[in-house]
This record gives structure tokens, C-alpha cells and sequence, in this order.
């Protein structure tokens, strides 16, 4: 048994704390919103009102394949992967630390 919990504990991400949140969901909102500020295609305005339902920063953080995919309709895939890259801080200890990477 005592073989078993070591081994449980040395998964990666597990043993880690997760930091403080820095933001509040309402930051995490405003940070996203700003990401997609530019993007004016029609589902555009779907993904502005699930941000504005988001509950939490998990919601939030679920909404990220449609912010790649509003930013790279509007840009190309380079600019969507730096606006998500930059959102990543915004998410630290909301999420477990395994979670938030880069891409």
C-alpha cells in the first residue's frame, strides 16, 4: 500500500499547489473578451455572449477552441496561439497547473 500512494503522489501535476488566482473570473471575462475584441464575424457575437455566461474560469477556460477559431478566422492561427499564450498567466490558479499550455 505504502508503494502504491508513493507512486500515486509522483504523478506529475499532482504534488503540485496550485498558485493564488491572480484575476476574478470578472478580469478572466474582461481578458477574454478583449482577445476577440477585433473579430466581427457573426458566431463571433455567440462566443461574446458565452463569455458574458461563463460562471466560472473552468467555462472560461472550456471557450479557448472557440477563441482560436474566432482569432484565426480573423487573422491566421500564429496570432490566435499568441492571444490564448497571453491568457495563460490570467489562469493560473484557477486551473491545475498541468492545464494551462502553451500552444
Amino acid at each position: 500500500m505504502g508503494a502504491l500512494m508513493k507512486w500515486l503522489n509522483s504523478l506529475p501535476g499532482e504534488s503540485e499547489a496550485p498558485a493564488a488566482p491572480q484575476s476574478s473570473v470578472g478580469e478572466l471575462r474582461q481578458r477574454c473578451l478583449a482577445a476577440i475584441a477585433d473579430c466581427t464575424r457573426l458566431n463571433d457575437h455567440r462566443i461574446r455572449a458565452q463569455i458574458g455566461r461563463a460562471g466560472n474560469a473552468q467555462q472560461l477556460w472550456q471557450l479557448r477552441s472557440d477563441f482560436y477559431q474566432a482569432i484565426s478566422r480573423q487573422h491566421c492561427e500564429a496570432e490566435a496561439a499568441r492571444r490564448l499564450n497571453e491568457l495563460l498567466p490570467a489562469f493560473e490558479g484557477w486551473l491545475p497547473p498541468g492545464a494551462l499550455r502553451r500552444l
